[in-house]
């Protein structure tokens, strides 16, 4: 049995196994992982260091994972909708 904490003390837990508590614990270190790839990434990105990215240092971006054949349109077009959001 698991123990969650409840308002300063612990109050038993019946339906969290010790393996889904694992498997939770596993899930958010990857989640962190990823959110501080994609920050390395950004950084890595932001070539003036304004933070934010140009069309320009986006396109730079699609080529450094290996999309080199994005036309210039789409790539312009996958930026505003990404930067809509």
């Amino acid at each position: 049995m698991n123990k969650l904490p409840v308002k300063g003390y612990y109050k038993e837990s019946n339906f969290l196994s010790p393996e889904k508590v694992n498997f939770l614990k596993e899930k958010i270190t990857e989640i962190v992982a990823k959110k501080n790839n994609i920050v390395a990434l950004f950084r890595e990105l932001d070539a003036d260091g304004e933070g934010t990215l140009d069309l320009k240092e986006f396109r730079h971006g699609l080529r450094a994972i290996g999309l080199t054949d994005v036309p210039k349109e789409l790539s312009q077009m996958l930026f505003i909708e990404l930067a809509a959001e």
